[in-house]
Protein backbone atom coordinates (compact mmCIF):
# COMPACT_ATOMS: atom_id res chain seq x y z
CA UNK A 1 0.00 0.00 0.00
CA UNK A 2 1.57 3.51 -0.93
CA UNK A 3 1.95 6.60 1.45
CA UNK A 4 -1.67 8.07 0.18
CA UNK A 5 -3.37 5.07 0.43
CA UNK A 6 -2.22 4.25 3.67
CA UNK A 7 -3.46 8.12 4.53
CA UNK A 8 -6.67 8.04 3.03
CA UNK A 9 -7.04 4.48 4.83
CA UNK A 10 -5.87 5.74 8.38
CA UNK A 11 -8.28 8.62 7.68
CA UNK A 12 -10.97 7.20 6.72
CA UNK A 13 -11.13 4.70 9.57
CA UNK A 14 -10.32 7.51 12.10
CA UNK A 15 -14.49 8.58 12.48
CA UNK A 16 -16.00 12.42 13.14
CA UNK A 17 -14.70 13.22 16.21
CA UNK A 18 -10.85 12.42 15.57
CA UNK A 19 -11.55 13.94 12.29
CA UNK A 20 -11.76 17.26 13.65
CA UNK A 21 -9.39 16.92 16.51
CA UNK A 22 -6.65 16.14 13.49
CA UNK A 23 -7.97 19.25 11.67
CA UNK A 24 -7.30 21.20 15.12
CA UNK A 25 -3.75 20.13 15.09
CA UNK A 26 -3.49 21.72 11.56
CA UNK A 27 -5.10 24.64 12.32
CA UNK A 28 -3.57 25.94 15.16
CA UNK A 29 -0.14 24.24 14.28
CA UNK A 30 -0.87 26.79 11.18
CA UNK A 31 -2.04 29.11 13.31
CA UNK A 32 0.96 29.20 15.80
CA UNK A 33 3.26 29.13 12.78
CA UNK A 34 1.73 31.84 11.14
CA UNK A 35 1.68 34.44 14.64
CA UNK A 36 5.65 33.61 14.58
CA UNK A 37 5.87 35.13 10.92
CA UNK A 38 4.08 37.85 11.94
CA UNK A 39 5.81 38.40 15.20
CA UNK A 40 9.27 38.43 12.89
CA UNK A 41 8.16 40.77 10.69
CA UNK A 42 9.89 39.17 7.47
CA UNK A 43 8.97 35.72 5.94
CA UNK A 44 11.32 32.86 6.33
CA UNK A 45 10.10 30.88 3.38
CA UNK A 46 12.37 27.59 4.71
CA UNK A 47 11.05 27.55 8.35
CA UNK A 48 8.12 28.35 7.25
CA UNK A 49 7.74 24.92 5.09
CA UNK A 50 9.66 23.19 8.02
CA UNK A 51 7.34 23.68 10.21
CA UNK A 52 4.29 23.38 7.90
CA UNK A 53 5.69 20.09 7.34
CA UNK A 54 6.10 18.97 11.01
CA UNK A 55 2.24 20.20 11.65
CA UNK A 56 0.64 17.95 8.81
CA UNK A 57 3.15 15.10 10.15
CA UNK A 58 1.97 15.95 13.62
CA UNK A 59 -1.47 15.52 12.48
CA UNK A 60 -0.92 12.08 10.79
CA UNK A 61 0.61 10.95 13.68
CA UNK A 62 -0.23 12.52 16.39
CA UNK A 63 0.54 9.86 18.98
CA UNK A 64 4.04 10.29 18.37
CA UNK A 65 6.99 13.03 19.43
CA UNK A 66 5.57 14.77 16.77
CA UNK A 67 3.84 17.50 18.23
CA UNK A 68 6.85 18.67 20.49
CA UNK A 69 9.00 18.29 17.64
CA UNK A 70 6.35 21.26 16.04
CA UNK A 71 6.21 23.00 19.66
CA UNK A 72 9.87 23.22 19.55
CA UNK A 73 10.25 23.96 16.51
CA UNK A 74 7.99 27.00 16.76
CA UNK A 75 9.67 28.14 20.19
CA UNK A 76 13.18 27.86 17.84
CA UNK A 77 11.82 29.80 14.99
CA UNK A 78 10.37 32.34 17.29
CA UNK A 79 13.29 32.46 19.28
CA UNK A 80 15.69 33.18 15.81
CA UNK A 81 13.20 35.42 14.17
CA UNK A 82 11.49 37.27 17.09
CA UNK A 83 12.62 41.08 17.97
CA UNK A 84 13.13 40.60 22.15
CA UNK A 85 9.72 42.51 23.67
CA UNK A 86 10.50 46.15 24.29
CA UNK A 87 7.08 46.91 25.52
CA UNK A 88 3.62 45.17 27.43
CA UNK A 89 2.13 45.11 23.99
CA UNK A 90 5.01 43.13 22.32
CA UNK A 91 3.68 40.31 24.55
CA UNK A 92 0.28 40.01 23.10
CA UNK A 93 1.72 37.80 19.85
CA UNK A 94 3.51 35.05 22.12
CA UNK A 95 0.43 35.34 24.66
CA UNK A 96 -1.68 34.45 21.28
CA UNK A 97 1.24 31.29 20.06
CA UNK A 98 1.22 30.01 23.50
CA UNK A 99 -2.64 29.34 23.99
CA UNK A 100 -2.52 28.02 19.99
CA UNK A 101 0.39 25.34 20.95
CA UNK A 102 -1.89 24.65 24.16
CA UNK A 103 -4.39 23.58 21.75
CA UNK A 104 -2.50 22.10 19.60
CA UNK A 105 -1.23 19.81 22.33
CA UNK A 106 -4.10 18.78 23.77
CA UNK A 107 -5.91 18.14 20.20
CA UNK A 108 -2.55 15.47 19.99
CA UNK A 109 -3.20 14.42 23.04
CA UNK A 110 -6.85 13.40 22.65
CA UNK A 111 -6.11 11.80 19.80
CA UNK A 112 -3.64 9.89 21.55
CA UNK A 113 -6.02 8.73 24.51
CA UNK A 114 -9.32 7.93 21.99
CA UNK A 115 -8.89 4.83 19.58
CA UNK A 116 -9.33 5.25 15.97
CA UNK A 117 -13.29 4.86 15.66
CA UNK A 118 -14.54 5.74 18.83
CA UNK A 119 -16.69 8.53 20.24
CA UNK A 120 -15.63 11.01 22.30
CA UNK A 121 -17.81 11.04 25.61
CA UNK A 122 -19.00 14.13 25.95
CA UNK A 123 -18.06 13.95 29.78
CA UNK A 124 -14.79 13.52 28.65
CA UNK A 125 -14.78 16.86 25.85
CA UNK A 126 -15.81 18.61 29.14
CA UNK A 127 -13.61 17.54 31.23
CA UNK A 128 -10.08 18.13 28.65
CA UNK A 129 -12.46 21.78 27.86
CA UNK A 130 -12.22 22.31 31.73
CA UNK A 131 -8.42 21.55 32.17
CA UNK A 132 -7.34 22.92 28.83
CA UNK A 133 -9.29 26.61 29.66
CA UNK A 134 -7.85 25.95 33.82
CA UNK A 135 -4.52 25.85 31.67
CA UNK A 136 -5.56 28.79 29.13
CA UNK A 137 -6.15 30.89 32.42
CA UNK A 138 -2.94 30.68 33.72
CA UNK A 139 -1.46 31.68 30.64
CA UNK A 140 -3.28 34.73 30.39
CA UNK A 141 -2.48 35.57 33.81
CA UNK A 142 1.22 34.78 33.30
CA UNK A 143 1.73 37.00 30.37
CA UNK A 144 -0.39 40.23 32.28
CA UNK A 145 1.55 39.49 34.93
CA UNK A 146 4.77 39.74 32.82
CA UNK A 147 3.07 42.86 30.51
CA UNK A 148 2.06 44.62 34.03
CA UNK A 149 6.50 43.88 35.00
CA UNK A 150 6.96 45.29 31.83
CA UNK A 151 4.75 48.42 32.37
CA UNK A 152 5.59 49.32 35.53
CA UNK A 153 9.80 49.57 34.47
CA UNK A 154 10.53 49.16 38.09
CA UNK A 155 13.80 49.38 38.66
CA UNK A 156 15.97 46.56 39.87
CA UNK A 157 17.37 43.25 38.08
CA UNK A 158 15.95 40.84 35.26
CA UNK A 159 16.94 38.05 37.28
CA UNK A 160 14.43 38.90 40.08
CA UNK A 161 11.85 39.54 37.53
CA UNK A 162 12.32 36.23 35.86
CA UNK A 163 12.22 34.49 39.47
CA UNK A 164 8.82 36.47 39.79
CA UNK A 165 7.14 35.03 36.33
CA UNK A 166 8.19 31.43 37.29
CA UNK A 167 6.91 31.14 40.85
CA UNK A 168 3.89 32.73 39.58
CA UNK A 169 4.08 29.74 36.89
CA UNK A 170 5.03 27.64 39.50
CA UNK A 171 1.94 28.66 41.87
CA UNK A 172 -0.42 28.10 38.84
CA UNK A 173 0.86 24.68 38.14
CA UNK A 174 0.38 23.77 41.77
CA UNK A 175 -2.81 25.44 41.51
CA UNK A 176 -3.95 23.37 38.80
CA UNK A 177 -2.72 20.36 40.32
CA UNK A 178 -5.06 20.63 43.12
CA UNK A 179 -7.64 21.56 41.43
CA UNK A 180 -8.03 18.70 39.15
CA UNK A 181 -7.44 15.51 41.48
Amino acid sequence: MSGPARVRAVLAADGPDRLILRAAVVVLGGGATTVAVIAGGTARPTGQALLLLLTVAAALVPDSLLPAALTTGVVLFWGATVPRPTGPEDLILPGVAALLLLGLQLAAAALGVWPPGARVPPSARRRWMRHGLAIAAGTVAVTGFAAALMAARLPGDAVASIAALVAVAGGGIAAYRLITR
